[in-house]
């Protein structure tokens, strides 16, 4: 196992079952670590976070040892159940008898940990959990005082797809059929009453369909009987916005940039879709694909995270953060110090304006992932 992480990235590439990103991570505990009641308390454990990182995901992990197994939590939304389901979890023990660890008492054989619901007294959850008798060397080990340290090794297997767009989810963006045309959806193009008229050019429209789809347009008619809408926004953001207000398919132009969404959601919200919802989603996930595949920078990151605080593009925001976590993270507390992460800090108030509020966590977590990463901790030690 190569302790370099660019090359062990490219041997789990290859070594990977079914398409599987390889985590693995040792716990290291000394006896008095685990207190004196782990045995004879039912609720006594031991916990500690982890995290997985890797391309645009960065998810958190609760490992939790008790007397009777050892689980990894698949909670606190970071990941979803769905992702600890799709996962497998490899582990294995080594109890030494000196603190040194040179001398080896016992070392149990490696078991899959099922995906599991676990019930207790003071708490409902489900995690990836070793089968109970899988600690009763420990148990012994323990009562007798025979050990000094344990060390829990962890594998974790996790679907790569889950740090890839659109992150095994159902897909948000509906395109246009083939022929779209001849779909029914789209036979306003061919029966038009209305028209929208933009500085370049115009979009043909119905206006039954635009005063149910759209709260603007709605208000509009209210006012005027004219057969047409003049406004000031591109027909390139008014015409794919006209399109989903009669057939509900919005999709996004092969190539854009950032400022091109920023012309698109001004003119969304001009119109009020009535769902529009389902919009944001769509230019979301489209921007999650492209954030994917463009070529990056730093300077071109902070631009990223500049849109998906704007228009609270929360599942982007989540990405670029990973790939902070990943990619950039030294630049990242170099132009970000504790310190200089307030708007006396004039590149932090353009980025993060009055938002940084509502993202506070998020700088922690950057820090704390880092630092709790399973790959950093492999090559540290």
């Amino acid at each position: 196992m190569s302790l370099y992480f660019e090359e062990r990235m490219n041997e789990q590439k290859e070594d990977a079952p079914n398409d599987k990103i390889v985590f693995t991570f040792p716990w290291i505990l000394r006896r008095a670590d685990l207190g004196r009641h782990f045995i004879t308390k039912p609720t006594s454990y031991v916990s500690r976070f982890i995290t997985t990182g890797y391309k645009f995901g960065a998810m958190e992990w609760g490992l939790q040892l008790t007397s009777n197994y050892f689980c990894v939590d698949s909670g606190r939304n970071h990941p979803s159940e769905f992702v600890a389901s799709n996962s497998i979890c490899n582990v294995s023990y080594t109890l030494f008898s000196d603190d040194a660890m040179r001398f080896e008492l016992y070392s149990s054989p490696t078991v899959t940990a099922p995906f599991t619901h676990i019930q207790e007294t003071d708490a409902n959850y489900s995690a990836l959990k070793t089968p109970n008798e899988f600690m009763t060397k420990l148990k012994d080990a323990f009562q007798k005082e025979q050990f000094a340290k344990i060390v829990i090794f962890v594998e974790l297997q996790i679907p790569s797809k889950y740090f890839l767009p659109p992150f095994g989810r159902k897909k948000c963006c509906i395109e246009y059929p083939a022929n779209f045309e001849n779909d029914f959806k789209f036979g306003f193009l061919k029966y038009i009453d209305y028209s929208i008229k933009c500085p370049d050019d115009s979009v043909p429209a119905l206006k039954i369909v635009l005063n149910q789809s759209s709260k603007f347009m709605e208000k509009h008619f209210m006012e005027s009987k004219e057969s047409e809408l003049t406004v000031e926004h591109g027909i390139d953001v008014v015409k794919p916005i006209i399109y989903f207000l009669h057939s509900s398919y919005f999709q996004m132009p092969k190539s854009y940039n950032l400022d091109y969404v920023d012309r698109l959601m001004e003119a969304l919200g001009f119109f009020e879709p009535v769902h529009e919802r389902s919009a944001i989603l769509s230019i979301q996930e489209s921007l999650c694909q492209n954030f994917a595949k463009e070529p990056l920078n730093f300077d071109s990151i902070l631009r990223w995270i500049k849109t998906s605080i704007r228009y609270k593009f929360d599942d982007l925001f989540d990405m670029i953060f990973a790939t902070i976590i990943n990619k950039y993270y030294y630049k990242w507390i170099e132009t970000f110090p504790t310190n200089a992460r307030n708007n006396e800090n004039m590149l932090f108030r353009e980025i993060f304006n009055d938002s940084h509020g509502r993202y506070d966590q998020n700088f922690e977590f950057i820090d704390y992932a880092f630092i709790n990463s399973l790959f950093t901790n492999v090559i540290l030690q």
